[in-house]
């Protein structure tokens, strides 16, 4: 009994961390340290996936070192693992291709499968989602800018990729 109204009384400990939670509509997830924040980007569409190009930055700003984002990674894989839920982990072939593909390695049992990813391939996704909204005929809204054609936004596009 001493033991239990000790721990009742204790402050909190190291172990209480880290608090990791999926994020509103099963979409990110927000993982939690005693003194950090970070949300990594995550989606539940045909299977739940890890984008690990966001395990990059704390939510103040701080680069997250190498031996940081494998603990966050160990962390995340084994909060799914637990609820039998294997994740496939999406590796950008842009940031840290290799130094992600020898942390999976560690973890690969309780990886269902690995993807790949590059920058581009997402803005050619941006691109082609923008232009099937002007083609039915909706607005597209990109720093305050309205555009409401296919000219309109290619012309936009090819003036932001040029920069």
């Amino acid at each position: 009994m001493p033991n239990f109204i000790q721990n009742l009384f204790s402050p909190k400990t190291k172990q209480d961390f880290p608090k990791i939670s999926i994020g509103h509509r099963g979409e990110g997830i927000d993982y939690k340290t005693a003194n950090n924040s970070l949300y990594i980007g995550a989606s539940y569409f045909n299977g739940r996936r890890i984008y690990t190009d966001t395990i990059d930055k704390w939510q103040k700003g701080q680069t997250i070192e190498e031996d940081e984002k494998r603990e966050i990674f160990k962390n995340v894989i084994q909060f799914f693992s637990k609820r039998k839920n294997k994740a496939i982990v999406v590796i950008n072939i842009d940031h840290d291709k290799l130094f992600w593909e020898s942390v999976c390695v560690l973890y690969e049992n309780n990886i269902k499968q690995i993807e790949y990813d590059s920058d581009k391939k997402k803005q050619d996704f941006h691109l082609k989602y923008m232009l099937e909204i002007v083609h039915n005929g909706g607005t597209v809204i990109i720093e305050e800018r309205t555009i409401k054609t296919e000219a309109e936004l290619l012309d936009y596009w090819n003036t932001k990729q040029q920069q």
